[in-house]
């Protein structure tokens, strides 16, 4: 009995122990998620949002149209709202900020109000419990115990009953609200503003200019995608010129991956299979260069690529393509991991292969390659990530403003040129993590078998 209390206990006991592991575990990873998950929310905020310490886009800039970033006056105006239906044929209001400008009338001593835009310039709404009437920018009485004002332009606003009314404008004390439609997203509609007011012309897509039927589903569908999803990070392309500097990280890495499975391939068979003096003391020198830090080799890399190493004179490489790419064909690490894998490889293969008469080149490429998919794709991987987040050797390797930047230089110029604008630079870190994301996942499995079956038996 005491000996099945005992087993009973012990079993509870790692049960606990096993479940607390499992919570550290989903907490660490948690945390360690956390600034990912921070970048891509980021990504799709407003610069004014990420001022203010946001955590996640308003909830108001997932619909449209909305109200945003209203500013109450107590006493006088006490809330803006969407309204629900437009008058047909009506113009909706511009994505653009209100203001109410309140005075008291000089003859009638009414207190009156008009709506005005940024600009300042007074905006055509409806009539006062007329709705359905001509619209006007001009001075309205303020109806006589507060209440609905229904602009007949998509937006509403609330007074409050009379009594603490005060005179205020545009540039102090008005209350003031974003309105955004459907049809002019506020990314493109700012930038346009921006542009207007430089005095240059504006280069974004195109802006409906008919906003008379922007409540339609398609018209919703189109903002979110466009607007909310997409806009910083279209801004970011342009900006940067992602697409320059993609097509070089892309056809940098192509280019390293495949010199560097030819070369460690080869290196790697020839110390796993073949038999030749000084391999095992040649191998042992090989891993010892794996301690040296690589910002060592880099001013003999430079003085290489540049024609000033006395042994190689003819190498005149800086700002050009091999410069960025042959200095990293020879990774000692990946040889390392295909030489363990290659040596597991029985010999009795060999044999047989030797006697249907082939050679090590044929050997290689008919049996050793097909057997080790798992560890050349963590070769694969393990170079596509470095190659792609070459930040350092890309800037020694090139000149200012050189047109072979990848896309790790092109981010970081940008991130200096755009200044506070992160809701850009998180755009812009997304854009340039998503191919190493993809190739991960796409090759999830392989990578985990050769990492785990590499070295079992030397």
């Amino acid at each position: 009995m005491g000996e099945a209390r005992r087993l009973q206990r012990a079993g509870v006991g790692g049960q606990v122990a096993r479940a607390l592991v499992y919570v550290v575990l989903i907490l660490g990873a948690g945390v360690m998620i956390l600034p990912f998950l921070w970048m891509i929310a980021v990504s799709f905020m407003t610069l004014g949002e990420v001022n203010t310490g946001r955590l996640l886009p308003r909830a108001a800039r997932f619909t449209c149209p909305h109200v945003n970033l209203a500013k109450y006056i107590e006493g006088s105006v006490t809330s803006f709202v969407v309204s629900p239906t437009m008058r047909a044929g009506v113009q909706e209001l511009h994505t653009d900020s209100y203001y109410v400008e309140m005075r008291q009338g000089a003859d009638t001593q009414d207190w009156q109000f008009r709506l005005v835009n940024d600009a300042g310039k007074p905006v055509e709404i409806a009539l006062v419990a007329e709705s359905g009437g001509d619209l006007t920018a001009n001075w309205q009485t303020i109806p006589s115990g507060g209440g609905l004002v229904d602009t007949g332009r998509g937006m509403s606003l609330t007074f409050a009953a009379p009594g603490r009314y005060a005179a205020a404008d545009r540039r102090s004390s008005a209350a003031r609200v974003d309105y955004v439609n459907c049809c002019e997203y506020p990314t493109w509609a700012l930038e346009k503003q921006l542009a207007e007011q430089a005095g240059r012309a504006y280069g974004g897509p195109t802006i409906a200019s008919d906003l008379s039927n922007c409540r339609t589903t398609k018209q919703k569908a189109s903002y979110v995608l466009y607007d909310l999803i997409l806009a910083n990070y279209w801004q970011a392309w342009v900006t940067a010129k992602f697409s320059l500097y993609i097509r070089n990280s892309i056809m940098l890495t192509l280019i390293t991956i495949a010199g560097l499975l030819v070369m460690c391939t080869l290196a790697a068979y020839a110390f796993a299979r073949m038999q030749f003096p000084g391999r095992d003391l040649l191998f042992a020198l090989l891993l010892s260069t794996m301690m040296i830090p690589e910002t060592v080799v880099m001013i003999p890399n430079f003085l290489t690529i540049t024609g000033n190493n006395p042994l190689l004179p003819f190498i005149r490489w800086y700002d050009k393509w091999p410069a960025l790419t042959v200095p990293f064909m020879a990774s000692f690490f990946s040889i390392f991991l295909l030489r363990q894998f290659f040596a597991q490889i029985p010999s009795e293969l060999w044999d047989a292969a030797q006697i249907d008469g082939a050679g090590h080149l044929r050997f290689l490429y008919k049996v050793v390659l097909p057997l080790a998919k798992a560890p050349l794709s963590t070769v694969v991987i393990f170079s596509f990530i470095g190659s792609w987040n070459a930040l350092l050797w890309p800037l020694i390797a090139t000149r200012a403003g050189s047109r072979l930047w990848p896309v790790s230089v092109g981010l970081q110029n940008f991130v200096s040129e755009a200044g506070p604008e992160t809701h850009l630079w998180m755009a812009g870190a997304t854009l340039s993590m998503l191919p190493v994301l993809i190739l991960y996942f796409a090759a999830q499995r392989q990578f985990v078998e050769g990492i785990a079956t590499t070295g079992l038996k030397g």
